[in-house]
């Protein structure tokens, strides 16, 4: 579970960039400027993720189901960190 899950969040970074700066967030920003806001923003949010999964598979939850909860802490502080610091709206 530990190395699938670090795997596919490292296939998923630049995909996770380009649909939310441009789908969800819809940045007119600088692409370069929100890279390096989002990097340390997706590190966090990935850091918290692997926290929810190690200490869920400690617990002995079934390892799809510690699966699933560390991508919603990682989906809800992804999405609070992208919007107050990655992608705000600047001089507003």
């Amino acid at each position: 579970p530990v190395l699938s899950n670090v795997l596919g969040y490292c296939v998923g970074f630049i995909t996770s960039f380009v649909q939310s700066r441009h789908w969800v967030f819809r940045s007119r920003g600088a692409v370069v400027d929100d890279g390096l806001r989002f990097i340390p923003a997706f590190l966090v949010a990935f850091a918290v993720n692997f926290l929810v999964l190690q200490g869920l598979l400690e617990l002995g939850t079934n390892p799809y189901l510690a699966q699933l909860g560390a991508c919603a802490a990682f989906v809800g502080v992804g999405f609070v960190l992208n919007y107050v610091f990655v992608f705000r709206k600047r001089g507003e």
